[in-house]
């Protein structure tokens, strides 16, 4: 039941595990800035808050308010004080948000050079008869340039960003249906049974403990209850 494997795509597509994982860029450690672009460059920003919120079973829905400390790892990585900000096609206003330590590793964006402005939906989905899996991430933000540059971690920061991003997975279907994928993906979070090697596959563990761990660390469910979990998300601001 692997997802189809794409590049940067926006709107509503199918997307690999790995690209769930961390968007694709390719296989390069590092971006460089040349040209005239008046965009692209390293911002400072900083976390400011995490909720989550949790569908199990039949119960009343979860929500609560975490720590910064416990950004999931995706946050942790792309928006490591400062966060690259890049212009990847002006022409059609395509850019990302990507690591400083890693710029191979970010999130796609669309950037309003205009309004000073970013953001983009995305999703993905897997299916088995009568259940469909789907990943939907939301996020906008803006950017602002200071009139001087300054230094973070060895990088010359051109100015600040805001983001306010979602990530929400849901299981869609009838109990019946849906309770062997959730049975799966417990198995695989718990103990590694039934894990798939391949990157590609919703079963790829890196790819699971993605999905469960924001949700199991933060105290809102438990690895237990992945065998009930039927909407799973967090948002994440940082300013």
């Amino acid at each position: 039941m692997p997802f189809v494997k794409s590049k940067i795509l926006f709107g509503v597509v199918a997307l690999g595990a790995l690209s769930l994982s961390s968007c694709e860029f390719g296989n390069k450690n590092s971006t460089e800035l040349t040209g005239y672009d008046t965009i692209s460059g390293y911002y400072s920003s900083l976390p400011q808050t995490i909720t989550f919120h949790a569908e199990i079973g039949t119960g009343p829905a979860r929500n609560q308010n975490g720590l910064v400390n416990q950004m999931p790892d995706l946050m942790k990585t792309v928006m490591a004080n400062p966060t690259m900000l890049y212009y990847d096609d002006p022409i059609h206003g395509i850019g990302s948000l990507r690591a400083h330590a890693d710029t191979g590793n970010g999130i796609p964006t669309r950037i309003s050079d205009h309004l000073n402005t970013f953001g983009v939906s995305t999703s993905a989905s897997a299916t088995i008869p009568g259940c469909i899996f789907t990943k939907e991430t939301v996020h906008t933000g803006s950017f602002s340039q200071a009139a001087v540059t300054s230094v973070i971690s060895g990088m010359t920061v051109r100015g600040s960003i805001s983001l306010d991003f979602t990530m929400t997975y849901r299981f869609i279907g009838a109990d019946i249906d849906c309770d062997p994928m959730r049975a799966a993906f417990k198995s695989c979070y718990v103990d590694a049974t039934g894990c798939s090697t391949d990157t590609s596959s919703i079963f790829y563990r890196p790819f699971v403990q993605e999905i469960f761990s924001p949700l199991v660390n933060s105290g809102i469910m438990t690895d237990v209850e992945i065998g009930s979990a039927k909407v799973l998300t967090y948002r994440a601001t940082y300013q």
